[in-house]
């Protein structure tokens, strides 16, 4: 899996890379997901990250248990933990980062 140098590192992503793409399309293995939401929490020293979520909306039929590739031409393409939460009016999915 090589990296392009305009692609961004998985620990320079933070919640400011996400938000201006809510609403986007992500790719994750040939499956579309719709960024809905950016949730930050609170950092519990200066010296780490702040930790944040990200919330998709999908495909009914996908039932994550793994890691799996998330892309998109903003950040490039890396592996994340995702799950899908609910209940809910639509399939939901979060990625949560810290």
């Amino acid at each position: 899996n090589q990296e392009r140098p305009d692609m961004t590192t998985i620990e320079k992503l933070n919640a400011d890379a996400f938000k201006p793409l809510v609403g986007e399309t992500f790719d994750m293995e040939g499956r579309s997901l719709t960024l809905k939401t950016v949730t930050e929490g609170t950092a519990p020293t200066p010296s780490l990250p702040t930790p944040f979520t990200l919330e998709f909306g999908g495909p009914e039929d996908f039932h994550p248990m793994s890691a799996y590739a998330l892309s998109h031409d903003a950040i490039g393409s890396h592996d994340l933990l995702i799950h899908r939460v609910g209940p809910s009016e639509e399939p939901l999915f979060q990625i949560v980062f810290g």
